[in-house]
């Protein structure tokens, strides 16, 4: 911090020398509540024929989200290492029969360049259920699950106790409050002691 002084000729009014000319007062922040942790749930995939073949991934329902997220770098490490979790994994770049999709809202908007399906351990009229997600290497987070996956489920959000109610999947999924953030696909792991394996990473 610097101060600018600028000299003045003593006199009656002035004996105090050289005269200092500090800067104005920092601004006070206007009292305004802004939430820098925001509400995740685990979710299951896998096909949950034994506890070896269920994990879990953690992401925010996001109710402004108009589809299901994922970062690319995030799940593309998780196909790569826990292939048996992983149905399909599309390059729409890479398929002559698909267009990249466009997504709004997120920075200048986003483009989904790949498609990943989970298979979950979940069945709906004697069928294996799935959940698909759109990747992008634009998105600040791990995993969004969005608006239309949240209604399909019948999905409640109840920030009173605390968790997420399926009345679709009869299932429940606590929330836990962090701040948003990418993590660092080397950091992706398996708990393996946990049942489920835990794919929520952590960095080290």
């Amino acid at each position: 911090f610097l101060m600018y002084m600028e000299p003045s000729p003593i006199s009656e009014s002035n004996i105090s020398g050289p005269r200092t000319m500090l800067g104005a007062p920092p601004k006070d922040n206007y009292r305004f509540k802004i939430a820098c942790k925001l509400p995740f749930i685990p979710f299951p995939i896998g096909d949950g024929r034994t506890s070896e073949d269920v994990a879990t991934l953690s992401g925010l329902p996001d109710t402004g989200g108009c589809c299901n997220m994922g970062n690319l770098a995030h799940h593309k490490e998780i196909s790569e290492q826990h292939p048996q979790f992983v149905d399909e994994m599309v390059c729409l770049v890479e398929e002559e029969s698909y267009a990249n999709i466009n997504i709004g809202g997120i920075k200048d908007g986003v483009s989904i360049t790949h498609m990943i399906r989970y298979a979950i351990p979940f069945i709906d009229k004697g069928e294996q259920c799935f959940i698909t997600l759109g990747l992008t290497a634009d998105l600040p987070i791990d995993t969004l699950f969005g608006l239309g996956f949240q209604q399909d489920t019948k999905m409640t959000i109840d920030f009173t106790t605390r968790r997420v109610e399926s009345a679709f999947l009869q299932r429940h999924f606590p929330i836990t409050f962090k701040e948003p953030r990418r993590t660092n696909p080397e950091n992706i792991r398996s708990q393996e002691n946990n049942a489920p394996k835990s794919l929520c990473t952590t960095d080290e």
